[in-house]
Protein backbone atom coordinates (compact mmCIF):
# COMPACT_ATOMS: atom_id res chain seq x y z
CA UNK A 1 0.00 0.00 0.00
CA UNK A 2 1.32 3.51 -0.74
CA UNK A 3 0.98 6.79 1.45
CA UNK A 4 1.90 10.20 1.51
CA UNK A 5 5.10 9.59 3.42
CA UNK A 6 6.57 6.87 0.94
CA UNK A 7 6.19 9.82 -1.79
CA UNK A 8 10.19 11.37 -1.19
CA UNK A 9 10.92 11.96 -4.62
CA UNK A 10 10.29 15.35 -6.26
CA UNK A 11 9.54 14.73 -9.61
CA UNK A 12 8.15 16.59 -12.77
CA UNK A 13 5.54 15.80 -14.63
CA UNK A 14 5.64 16.49 -18.40
CA UNK A 15 3.45 17.26 -21.10
CA UNK A 16 4.32 16.77 -24.90
CA UNK A 17 4.04 19.25 -27.74
CA UNK A 18 4.58 19.53 -31.04
CA UNK A 19 6.42 22.26 -32.54
CA UNK A 20 8.32 23.71 -36.15
CA UNK A 21 11.88 23.14 -36.75
CA UNK A 22 14.12 25.39 -38.53
CA UNK A 23 14.06 22.89 -41.56
CA UNK A 24 9.99 23.68 -41.20
CA UNK A 25 9.99 19.52 -40.00
CA UNK A 26 8.29 18.66 -36.54
CA UNK A 27 9.77 18.09 -33.61
CA UNK A 28 9.11 17.19 -30.20
CA UNK A 29 9.22 19.50 -27.34
CA UNK A 30 8.46 18.53 -23.20
CA UNK A 31 7.02 21.16 -20.89
CA UNK A 32 7.24 21.02 -17.12
CA UNK A 33 3.42 20.90 -15.97
CA UNK A 34 3.66 21.03 -12.43
CA UNK A 35 6.53 19.75 -9.96
CA UNK A 36 5.01 17.22 -7.74
CA UNK A 37 5.74 14.34 -5.47
CA UNK A 38 6.27 10.67 -6.16
CA UNK A 39 7.32 7.24 -5.15
CA UNK A 40 9.43 5.25 -7.44
CA UNK A 41 9.80 1.47 -6.37
CA UNK A 42 11.66 -0.10 -9.15
CA UNK A 43 10.09 -3.73 -10.60
CA UNK A 44 12.08 -5.24 -13.20
CA UNK A 45 14.96 -4.65 -15.80
CA UNK A 46 15.87 -6.87 -19.16
CA UNK A 47 18.55 -6.54 -21.44
CA UNK A 48 18.49 -7.85 -25.24
CA UNK A 49 21.20 -7.64 -28.11
CA UNK A 50 19.45 -5.69 -31.05
CA UNK A 51 21.05 -4.23 -34.61
CA UNK A 52 24.77 -4.62 -32.49
CA UNK A 53 23.49 -2.91 -29.44
CA UNK A 54 22.72 -3.90 -26.19
CA UNK A 55 19.24 -2.43 -25.28
CA UNK A 56 18.26 -2.68 -21.69
CA UNK A 57 14.63 -1.60 -20.36
CA UNK A 58 14.17 -1.12 -16.80
CA UNK A 59 10.28 -1.04 -15.09
CA UNK A 60 9.05 0.99 -12.57
CA UNK A 61 6.01 1.61 -10.41
CA UNK A 62 5.36 5.44 -9.67
CA UNK A 63 2.93 6.27 -6.99
CA UNK A 64 1.32 9.95 -7.08
CA UNK A 65 -1.14 11.77 -5.68
CA UNK A 66 -4.65 11.67 -7.96
CA UNK A 67 -4.99 14.57 -10.37
CA UNK A 68 -7.23 15.37 -13.18
CA UNK A 69 -4.76 16.47 -15.52
CA UNK A 70 -2.66 13.35 -16.73
CA UNK A 71 -2.69 10.90 -19.63
CA UNK A 72 -0.27 8.16 -20.97
CA UNK A 73 1.45 10.53 -23.50
CA UNK A 74 3.24 12.27 -20.39
CA UNK A 75 6.39 11.23 -18.65
CA UNK A 76 8.11 11.77 -15.47
CA UNK A 77 10.87 13.18 -14.94
CA UNK A 78 13.82 12.69 -11.53
CA UNK A 79 16.93 14.44 -12.25
CA UNK A 80 18.11 13.35 -15.67
CA UNK A 81 16.05 10.13 -15.56
CA UNK A 82 13.07 10.15 -17.79
CA UNK A 83 10.11 7.71 -17.16
CA UNK A 84 7.47 6.83 -20.18
CA UNK A 85 4.01 6.27 -18.78
CA UNK A 86 2.43 3.19 -20.36
CA UNK A 87 -0.59 3.23 -17.89
CA UNK A 88 -2.34 5.03 -15.37
CA UNK A 89 -4.14 3.19 -12.43
CA UNK A 90 -6.73 4.76 -9.83
CA UNK A 91 -5.52 3.07 -6.56
CA UNK A 92 -8.64 1.31 -5.40
CA UNK A 93 -10.63 3.76 -7.23
CA UNK A 94 -11.17 6.03 -4.56
CA UNK A 95 -9.42 8.95 -6.42
CA UNK A 96 -6.28 9.48 -3.63
CA UNK A 97 -3.45 8.18 -5.41
CA UNK A 98 -2.33 7.06 -9.22
CA UNK A 99 -0.14 3.91 -10.03
CA UNK A 100 2.00 4.88 -12.82
CA UNK A 101 3.36 1.83 -15.28
CA UNK A 102 6.81 3.07 -16.14
CA UNK A 103 9.58 1.89 -18.56
CA UNK A 104 13.08 4.39 -17.88
CA UNK A 105 14.63 5.12 -20.73
CA UNK A 106 18.15 4.71 -21.02
CA UNK A 107 19.08 8.18 -22.67
CA UNK A 108 19.43 11.05 -20.85
CA UNK A 109 17.03 13.95 -21.07
CA UNK A 110 15.81 15.46 -24.58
Amino acid sequence: MNSIGKMRYQVKLQSPASTTDAGGGRAQVWSTLSTIWANIVPKSGTERYKHDQIQDTTTHDVYIRYRTDINAKYRILYGTRVFSIKSILNVEERDRFFLLSCTENAVGVS
